[in-house]
């Protein structure tokens, strides 16, 4: 389980067994209040990485990415995506060559998609998917069978959910 608490940090607890969870990793991150996670294997090394965001109504960090040494430890990648507000995060192959991207949502500010370099960086796609300052979660997801990922889009305060369809990638 991963844990964060303002002013303490990023820590993996693991269950011992008899339902208690220890320490196990510790990243001393303070500025991490609550966020949201998402668990992928981004490097292809067949272990989980996991991708945290801010999921206050504060812009106090920038999405990070944690890389999995194989045994349970994580490094801070020093990638630094998009800083969010209340965000949401997507991972899939939006555009066809086979790398993981990384989509994030944002109240009050453009969401944004970020391609992989093929080398395990990401950089910001021109692409941007419109907000009306409603955005709460995005998808990927192969809506129209044509074998490439659409985005679905989950609204906030009485927006309308929206799928884009991926036209040729």
């Amino acid at each position: 389980m991963i844990v964060t608490e303002k002013n303490k940090g990023i820590q993996v607890l693991l269950n011992n067994g008899n339902g208690n969870f220890q320490k196990f990793w510790y990243h001393p991150d303070t500025s991490i209040n609550r966020t949201f996670i998402k668990f992928v294997d981004l490097d292809k090394d067949d272990d989980l990485d996991f991708i945290l965001t801010n999921s206050t109504r504060q812009e106090s960090f920038s999405t990070k990415i944690f890389l999995n040494n194989g045994k349970g430890e994580f490094s801070d990648s020093g990638q630094k995506l998009g800083a969010v507000i209340f965000g949401g995060i997507a991972v899939g192959d939006i555009n066809g060559d086979n790398h993981l991207d990384i989509a994030l949502t944002s109240l009050f500010k453009p969401n944004e998609i970020w391609l992989n370099d093929m080398e395990g960086y990401f950089y910001k796609s021109t692409f941007e998917v419109p907000n009306n300052n409603s955005i709460h979660r995005i998808y990927f997801e192969d809506i129209d069978g044509d074998h490439d990922l659409d985005i679905i889009i989950a609204n906030f305060f009485g927006g309308a959910n929206e799928i884009w369809f991926n036209i040729n990638n």
